[in-house]
């Protein structure tokens, strides 16, 4: 039976082979053929699609051009063309402002007309009649015309419903092109007042020269014309052509409206190009897969504004397509012809190849129970085959094999026998390594019995070979740790590879238990598992272990020696910082408190009230600067002085030091601060401050006495000498005069004295600087003449205006300068500079004389202080001028080197400032 199924079995493959061998250059030329006449009908067919897509181009052209030609020719007829010229007369030397307000006013008679479906007066009513006549003849094609001058306005237009401003609308804006012209296509528009799709051509209205834009033409056109040459266009029964936006979204589709189609960007970036051509579309945007398409870019002969069809270069593309079933149906015809003829070859090559096997496989059958015998070990049969080819030669072959076998057979029993001697050999070598290994190895049987042990373990445990095998390995072991290797052992014999290392301790031969490691590692053997047991001695090892835990344990005596050490240096500097006499704390990155001293008690607060509070919250609301920011973010160390509210919001001056905190990377952490309570100490200040300022009015009160009494003494000597009437006339008159000059300076030191004191309110008026210092400098040019010292000038330009009282200044900066005239002794120059920082104003009056020495500079400010001789200069001009700077918010600055010169320095709000300073208080 079984011989049969393997004939069987054998007759099947020959027939299969065969047919196989048969059916795969058929196959192969089917294929081949299938490939061919489809790479023939695609391209036949993409060069149709390709040149129908042209001829749709063309078409879109043609409506496109005719509607531009149209437009041009309406802007070369000169009824209309003049009106636009007469209505950029009324433009004629207006400025855009008042061209604007003309514009507007007609828009709003136009708006304003009485009735909407009739023009307004002011519209040409023989251009109008015109276009509407020109309108009527092609009323099939055209919706709307309008026509504008050279400012958007309307001058003309087919529906007196039209908007009149068409400044703003895209093809005005375009067509005009400020003046230079350009042709305007607009894109495909749904236009919902006339419910169909439109389309705008507009092109500009030239001035003689035909260079200039002067005005605007715009012909409205129906999409119909453009649809018909669009659905004139049919391939087959479904097949048809598209107008597409290189943008993506189509314009015309004669079977879908265009909001139905989706064109993926895969599409447009195949069709996208600049000849025509055709490509396979994975997505036709009709639900077709792998489709042919056509397409050709719709290219007008003149150049179009960059706003033209949607903006931005955007392109029309004429777009053919057709449904794939459609396309390759007769490709589909040929496959069914060539599948039937293929099917009849295979059933005859079957039927030949059933004949041709029963006469193969019965020798086969033969060779086959041949065979079968041969293996069984029957070397001295035969076979007997007569076929007179391969198979005949295949059963002389075995004949032979079988022969080869006996004497091979006999020779591997030799073999064998030298194998076996060599092996022994083998274990004789690996019995020798085994007992130099350097670790005590033992062999365990899976019934836990020793079968062998190496030489190590007799130097080290003391046992001989003999007394050791057959013993329970288990024995050796100290019962302590005898439960934890049986179940090593155990994991050993279930599978474990290797076991980890533990330390136990082992009998040797005296019995004394020696410390080791030992590792179990699982020998296959067949179906059974050896355990190789590995002791290493680790007594050494246990010893150092022993010294290193002593070491441990004086090192962390000596460890807690040092930390109690710590401790008290710890505690004796928090007793520093507590006992302190300032207040001494830090602060983290957002400024909040992290320790503070017990001196911060003394202003009312707890310590631990403090510590997470905002260290702002303790500053008065004008001290909460930047400046520790500033010590924050780059890391500077300040010291200023702060006024502190205690807890009772009592203020309380302090002086604080700031330095940063940084870690072991050296960033910033925090602020450690010092601050020291100088209340009192500013109480003392004020005190003696107070006490100057007394001291300061005595120096005042003889100034004035000491400067009144040098005039009134004159004037006394001189009125004794009158009344003695001994004196000539002419010495009468001097005396007189003598006694006019006491009594002008005696005025002179009241009038200053009383501006000093009075500090009179100044009359604030908008004033230019310059102005005044030019006044001054010519009230002032006396003092030059006569002199080697010369005027310099150095005024600045658009400086911004004060806000001051001219009078008050000019007083000011004439003091300054006979001050500096008079402290150039011999050649020298005066510079007078005026400029701006920002929103204030300076004037500079520089001099090259002899300079302020260091020691006299604080007091040039102090009144009746002066370094003038006597009877030159009375110590008040220089206060003076400060009172009045200070009360228009100004300052002074001066600068001195002796021997180099002295430049004083006025610095003045503008009146900007002045009014912000205003706005916040």
């Amino acid at each position: 039976m079984k011989q049969s199924s393997r004939h069987q079995s054998l007759k099947r493959r020959i027939i299969t082979a065969m047919v196989l061998i048969g059916l795969l250059p058929l196959s192969f030329a089917f294929v081949i053929t299938y490939l061919e006449e489809r790479q023939a009908i695609r391209d036949a067919i993409g060069r149709d699609f390709r040149q129908i897509a042209i001829e749709a181009a063309g078409k879109v052209e043609l409506q496109v051009m005719q509607g531009v030609s149209e437009a041009r020719q309406l802007a070369t007829i000169p009824i209309l063309r003049g009106t636009v010229i007469d209505s950029n007369r009324s433009y004629t030397g207006r400025d855009h402002a008042a061209i604007r307000r003309i514009v507007r006013e007609w828009e709003r008679r136009w708006a304003m007309r009485p009735r909407q479906d009739q023009y307004p007066d002011f519209i040409n009513k023989m251009a109008t009649d015109y276009l509407n006549e020109w309108l009527r003849i092609r009323k099939a094609e055209y919706v709307a015309i309008f026509v504008t001058d050279g400012q958007g306005a309307l001058v003309v237009s087919s529906t007196p419903q039209a908007v009149y401003d068409q400044s703003q609308a895209q093809w005005w804006k375009a067509a005009f092109n400020g003046g230079k012209g350009q042709i305007y296509v607009s894109d495909l528009v749904f236009d919902e007042k006339l419910g169909f799709h439109v389309l705008d051509v507009a092109v500009p209205v030239l001035d003689d020269s035909q260079k200039v834009a002067v005005g605007a033409v715009n012909v409205r056109l129906r999409r119909d014309e453009l649809f018909k040459a669009i659905q004139e266009v049919r391939i087959g029964e479904q097949g048809h052509a598209m107008l597409l936006s290189t943008a993506g979204r189509p314009l015309i589709c004669p079977v879908l409206s265009p909001d139905k189609h989706t064109i993926n960007a895969s599409l447009m970036r195949q069709i996208t190009q600049p000849t025509a051509g055709w490509v396979v579309a994975e997505d036709d945007s009709h639900g077709g897969k792998n489709a042919i398409v056509g397409y050709a870019p719709v290219q007008l002969p003149v150049a179009l504004a960059r706003e033209s069809l949607g903006g931005n270069g955007v392109q029309w593309i004429a777009f053919v397509r057709q449904d794939p079933k459609e396309t390759f149906a007769p490709l589909n015809q040929l496959i069914w012809k060539v599948s039937a003829g293929a099917i009849g070859v295979f059933v005859l090559m079957l039927v030949a190849g059933r004949f041709l096997a029963r006469r193969i496989v019965r020798p086969i059958q033969v060779l086959q129970e041949g065979a079968a015998l041969i293996g069984r070990g029957e070397l001295n049969h035969r076979l007997d085959i007569t076929t007179g080819d391969e198979i005949e030669k295949l059963a002389d072959s075995f004949n032979r094999m079988a022969a080869s076998l006996r004497q091979h057979t006999e020779g591997l029993e030799h073999e064998v026998a030298r194998r076996t001697r060599d092996l022994r050999a083998s274990q004789e070598r690996y019995k020798i390594l085994f007992d130099e290994a350097a670790d005590s190895v033992i062999m365990v049987n899976p019934g836990g019995g020793i079968i062998a042990v190496n030489r190590r373990q007799e130097a080290i445990l003391k046992y001989p070979e003999e007394q050791l095998v057959g013993r329970r390995f288990i024995d050796l072991i100290l019962p302590k740790y005898q439960p934890s290797v049986a179940a090593l052992m155990q994991e050993v014999l279930k599978g474990a590879d290797k076991t980890p290392t533990v330390e136990v301790k082992v009998f040797d031969r005296a019995g004394r238990p020696v410390s080791m490691e030992l590792d179990l590692t699982g020998i296959g053997a067949g179906p059974m598992t050896y355990i190789m047991v590995q002791l290493r001695d680790i007594t050494e090892r246990k010893v150092l272990e022993r010294q290193l835990q002593e070491y441990s344990e004086s090192l962390e005596v000596k460890v807690q020696e040092r930390t109690r050490e710590i401790e008290e240096t710890k505690t004796y500097l928090e007793n520093l910082l507590e006992n302190a006499n300032d207040v001494i704390y830090t602060l983290d990155l957002d400024q909040r408190f992290t320790y503070v001293n017990s001196k911060v008690e003394s202003w009312g607060y707890r310590k631990e009230d403090l510590i997470g509070r905002p260290y702002l919250s303790l500053m008065s609301k004008r001290h909460r600067g930047k400046r520790l920011r500033t010590t924050l973010d780059i890391g500077t160390k300040q010291a200023y002085e702060v006024e502190i509210l205690n807890k009772t919001g009592e203020p309380r001056n302090a002086l604080v030091s700031v330095s940063p905190l940084r870690d072991n990377s050296g960033q910033i952490v925090g602020v450690l601060g010092i601050a020291r309570d100088i209340t009192e100490k500013k109480r003392l200040e004020q005190q003696v401050l107070n006490a100057e300022k007394l001291a300061s009015i005595g120096k005042l009160a003889a100034g004035v006495a000491h400067e009144i009494n040098n005039p009134l003494g004159g004037i006394l000597n001189c009125l004794y000498n009158l009344r003695k009437k001994s004196v000539s006339l002419e010495r009468a008159t001097e005396y007189l005069a003598s006694m006019e000059e006491g009594l002008r300076r005696v005025q002179k030191i009241v009038r200053q004295l009383l501006d000093f004191s009075q500090q009179h309110d100044p009359e604030l008026t908008p004033t230019e600087v310059n102005a005044i210092i030019e006044r001054v400098l010519t009230l002032t040019s006396y003092a030059f003449e006569g002199t080697r010292v010369r005027l310099h000038r150095e005024l600045g330009h658009e400086l911004p205006p004060l806000l001051a009282d001219r009078h008050m200044l000019e007083q000011v900066l004439m003091n300054l300068i006979l001050n500096a005239v008079q402290a150039i002794r011999g050649e020298g120059v005066v510079t007078v500079r005026s400029g701006h920082d920002g929103l204030w104003c300076t004037i500079e009056v520089e001099d090259t004389g002899c300079g302020i020495p260091p020691d006299v500079l604080p007091k040039i400010f102090d009144p009746f202080f002066t370094t003038k001789g006597q009877g030159e200069g009375t110590g008040l001009g220089l206060s003076v001028s400060l009172g009045i700077v200070e009360r228009h918010g100004g300052e002074i600055a001066v600068k001195s080197q002796v021997g180099r010169g002295t430049t004083f320095i006025v610095r003045l709000p503008a009146i900007s400032v002045r009014s912000m300073v205003g706005k916040e208080a």
